[in-house]
C-alpha cells in the first residue's frame, strides 16, 4: 500500500467516528426530550414557558420553591414527590421547579410577587382560580402521613 493511502486511512476512519458519534448524540438528545417532555420546568425562564402554557391549555399550575441546602425541601422531595402516587397525581400539572436563593435573583422576585418567603413553598395555580393557592410545610408533612 502507498504510504500516502496509510496517512488517510485514520483520517477517514476519524470522521467515521465523528459522523457515528453525532448520529449517536443526536438520537440521544431525542430520546431524552422526549422521555422527558413531560418533566419539570426549572428557572425563570421555564416559569414564564409554564405560565404561557398554563393559560394556553387551563391545565393546573404547580410551583414549588426549594433551596438545595433546605432540609425540609429535601425531606418533601424525599417522601413526597418521589412517591408514586404523588407523580402520577402531578401529571395532569404543568410543574414548575425555582431555586429560591436570594430576594433579588428573577426567580425570588417571582416568589415574592406569589407571596412566598420561604422554602418549601408550593403554590397551585387552577385555570378557574385568579389566585394560587399556597400548601405550607406544615400542611406538606401532615400528607405526608396521608400520601
Amino acid at each position: 500500500m502507498h504510504p500516502n493511502v496509510l496517512k488517510l486511512l485514520p483520517k477517514r476512519l476519524s470522521e467515521k467516528s465523528s459522523i457515528v458519534f453525532g448520529l449517536l448524540l443526536i438520537c440521544l438528545c431525542l430520546i431524552y426530550s422526549i422521555a422527558f417532555a413531560n418533566d419539570w420546568y426549572e428557572n425563570f425562564e421555564g416559569y414564564q414557558k409554564a405560565v404561557i402554557e398554563h393559560k394556553q391549555t387551563k391545565k393546573p399550575l404547580f410551583v414549588y420553591f426549594y433551596h438545595p441546602h433546605c432540609k425540609y425541601c429535601v425531606e418533601y422531595e424525599k417522601h413526597l414527590l418521589n412517591k408514586d402516587t404523588v407523580q402520577n397525581y402531578l401529571n395532569d400539572f404543568i410543574k414548575v421547579r425555582l431555586l429560591f436563593d436570594s430576594v433579588s435573583s428573577p426567580e425570588g422576585k417571582v416568589a415574592a410577587s406569589l407571596g412566598a418567603s420561604g422554602t418549601p413553598t408550593v403554590l397551585i395555580k387552577y385555570a378557574k382560580s385568579n389566585n394560587f393557592t399556597r400548601i405550607t410545610y406544615s400542611r406538606i408533612k401532615n400528607r405526608r402521613r396521608v400520601i
